[in-house]
């Protein structure tokens, strides 16, 4: 079943509604379980005041093994006395510490027996293997702070799409079926719904069926001013290949390949912003407020959803296996080929982001922050552009801060470099010697952690001027 908009489910002013059920608008497994998508107001691009604190403290206590002798036990207890005496509030400091740990490590054993009770029986009809990997990412949530009941509905769904899509992966073989099933099970993890996780896994092994794999190259150099013809050539075939196999199976190139062009010029046209609609709804994290986590321009989600009832003229179904296969492309894509910032061992893409200066220092304590810091409370898109080194603007202007993210495959929605629409040949050069659109990825960026890689240089005066007007 394709992962569409279905039933009378509704986003009205940044909120949803509806009465089915089994909507994929929906976020989570029922309304008693889980906040509905866009379950708060959207400010007008105001950044969050505030970032629960998803650290984990991580306490232990050794102990020591041997015999103590009495001479032993009795000058403890005299340098104790005498350390107490000084430093109570140190001592006192350090048992509270160890008291906090030992009950955060009981606290997590309870959590992972209810886990296992809980999800025990959804469990039963897979192999052993597959059955400690999602107790192993389901302890993983929850050492992440995410709810139980989240937990629990995440692993659920990892156990009913090894069920769902088990006969779609006989074709495949071994490594692509392990890796199917690994990408459906992190993109379940990473928040996104069930129906739509599996709609991307049947359309990975469709396009492993038909030898799309074979079509692309191993290596893709794009540190040079152009692309090999080689490569290039590869890459058409490959597209040619997407093409005719949506064709079959209900999908349309023309939906992806507009869409792409589109987020090009700017992510605010109607087809990047159809997207975004579309993404959003297919979010089903218990733990997440999507109006909180995701930057949406103005706030305005009955925007998105007017471009998503344009563009989709009333062919969701259609719309939704497109979307599938490009995400299904773009996986295939980047578990094959090697390219700069990659990590296979992770399953990660390192990739950069600009953002404006004078919209960081908006972020409570972000001003603080100086090169090689860490943030978490940036809020970005669901259809960002990022690129594998310094973006373009952010590189020339000087008003705009680089940011690094690792980027999880299932975050990663298209890679330009894989569109030969946007690749150069031999004959073409590439414009201005700034970084080319074979550079650039759209990514789920969300609020993901952010390495500030460089701060702009025209900071001071930025910060000077903010000063002044508040």
């Amino acid at each position: 079943m394709c992962s569409a908009i279905r039933g009378n489910a509704k986003i009205h002013g940044g909120k949803v509604s509806g009465t089915n059920a089994n909507s994929s608008i929906r976020n989570g497994a029922s309304k008693s379980s889980a906040q509905t998508a866009f379950s708060k107001p959207i400010e007008k691009n105001t950044p969050p005041t505030s970032l629960s604190d998803r650290r984990e403290a991580n306490c232990s206590v050794t102990q020591k093994q041997g015999k103590i002798g009495a001479t032993s036990v009795e000058k403890s207890s005299v340098a104790i006395a005498k350390n107490i005496h000084k430093k109570p509030d140190k001592i006192q400091a350090k048992t509270k510490k160890i008291a906090e740990g030992s009950a955060q490590e009981q606290t997590m054993r309870n959590h992972n027996s209810r886990l296992s009770n809980t999800i025990g029986a959804s469990l039963q009809s897979l192999p052993q293997a597959d059955q400690a990997d999602i107790l192993k990412r389901g302890e993983k949530m929850l050492a992440e702070k995410r709810s139980d009941e989240d937990a629990a509905a995440k692993c659920k769904w990892m156990a009913e799409l090894h069920s769902e899509i088990a006969g779609d992966l006989n074709g495949c073989t071994a490594a692509q079926k392990s890796y199917i099933l690994r990408y459906g099970k992190d993109a379940i993890a990473n928040g996104y719904g069930r129906e739509f996780v599996a709609e991307i896994c049947k359309s990975m092994s469709i396009l492993y069926a038909d030898h799309i794999e074979d079509l692309l190259p191993d290596r893709i150099d794009i540190s040079g001013t152009v692309s090999s013809a080689a490569d290039v050539a590869m890459r058409k075939a490959a597209e040619a290949q997407l093409s005719k196999t949506m064709a079959a199976n209900g999908a349309d190139y023309g939906i992806i390949s507009t869409c792409i062009r589109e987020q090009r010029f700017s992510q605010y046209n109607n087809e990047p912003q159809a997207m975004q609609y579309y993404l959003l709804t297919q979010r089903q994290d218990m733990n997440e407020d999507v109006a909180t986590r995701y930057y949406i321009y103005e706030g305005n989600v009955d925007d998105l959803k007017k471009s998503f009832d344009t563009v989709c003229g009333g062919n969701v179904e259609k719309y939704a296996k497109s979307i599938a296969m490009l995400k299904a492309y773009t996986a295939i894509a980047l578990n094959k080929i090697d390219f700069p910032g990659k990590d296979k061992k992770n399953e990660t893409c390192t990739l950069q982001r600009g953002m404006l200066h004078r919209t960081c220092i908006q972020y409570p304590g972000y001003a603080c922050k100086k090169q090689g810091d860490v943030v978490n409370n940036l809020k970005n898109g669901i259809m960002c552009s990022t690129a594998l080194g310094p973006p373009s603007e952010a590189f020339s202007d000087n008003i705009h801060d680089i940011h690094g993210f690792k980027i999880p495959y299932t975050n990663v929605h298209m890679a330009y470099f894989m569109h030969t629409e946007f690749c150069a040949d031999n004959s073409e050069e590439k414009s201005d010697g700034k970084m080319s659109d074979e550079h650039e990825f759209v990514c789920d960026v969300g609020m993901a952690s952010a390495k500030i890689l460089k701060i702009a240089e025209r900071a001071s005066e930025i910060e000077a001027q903010h000063n002044q007007k508040n």
